[in-house]
């Protein structure tokens, strides 16, 4: 028996890897979207990206916060299955252009020792 997933016909379990792929990913690296494409039972190649961002703006005991989180990456793997199934050996390369930008103001008087 067969299903379909993305419009490709899945394989019996010895063989899934075989054809083309995407798939959706949440990691630490962000939220993402791969593809793959199965080569041969033993070889395939699979790339994707990853995004998230996050800012952070507020004032607390009259020091204000500015902070800014990206994350993106962009990955580019090729795949080995020695055993022809699931388990796989990759090697790739991943671009990294993640950053992290902060600020913190006081907005008030600072005492230091004696000195405002």
């Amino acid at each position: 028996m067969s299903g379909f997933l993305f419009g490709q016909e899945n394989k019996p379990s010895g063989h899934y890897h075989l054809g083309f792929r995407v798939a959706p990913r949440i990691s630490t690296l962000g939220a993402g979207l791969e593809v793959a494409k199965g080569l041969t039972p033993n070889f395939g190649l699979r790339a994707g990206f990853n995004y998230f961002s996050y800012a952070y703006d507020a004032t607390e005991s009259d020091v204000s916060y500015d902070f800014d989180l990206e994350l993106k990456s962009l990955a580019i793997f090729t795949d080995w299955h020695p055993f022809k199934g699931a388990y796989r050996l990759s090697g790739g390369l991943i671009i990294n252009g993640n950053g992290l930008n902060g600020n913190a103001k006081s907005t008030g008087s600072v005492k230091i020792g004696d000195t405002d």
